[in-house]
């Protein structure tokens, strides 16, 4: 069953309390705000992943697109994948936590050869590079900072420093 999608404008005490209680009632919730400023690190952050995981889905179509592979076997894989990322992210909010990478399922040398076997692919068949660039740099950082053999989320390192 699909949730039934509500929008909410305003982030007052109204609008958030009547967002809270559709989303304790089951409902797809997006609340909008008039001032930019108003929006919290949370909701940032959340947008943040919204994007972010949207466009590499996207871009996963396209690399699919560039193969012939089936739109709709690709997606489904996708939504099969759901549960596992939840599981992902309660791993990296461990590892956050207590700011030790090392339990890993791989290290990021291995999503390091990975990420240059899609941004390879991205390139080769000409699907725009951007995201897996910028996905490998981050990982290149990393490891250059000493997080080889740790885990992916070790990245959190990286992205919580300012940019120089």
């Amino acid at each position: 069953m699909t949730a039934t999608r509500v929008s909410v404008l305003g982030r007052g005490r109204m609008g958030s309390a009547l967002a809270r209680a559709l989303v304790a009632g089951g409902a797809a919730v997006t609340v909008w705000n008039r001032a930019p400023g108003a929006a919290t690190a949370l909701d940032c952050a959340l947008l943040a992943y919204l994007y972010g995981s949207h466009l590499a889905m996207l871009h996963g179509a396209a690399l699919c697109d560039s193969e012939q592979l089936p739109q709709r076997f690709y997606f489904n894989v996708l939504r099969a994948l759901g549960p596992r990322l939840g599981d992902r992210a309660e791993t990296a909010r461990a590892m956050v936590e207590r700011e030790n990478y090392s339990d890993t399922d791989n290290t990021l040398a291995v999503h390091l050869a990975t990420l240059r076997h899609v941004q390879r692919l991205s390139h080769d068949n000409e699907v725009d590079p951007r995201l897996p660039d910028a996905l490998l740099q981050l990982c290149r950082e990393a490891a250059g900072a000493g997080h080889g053999e740790d885990e992916l989320a070790s990245g959190f390192e990286i992205l919580r420093r300012r940019a120089e």
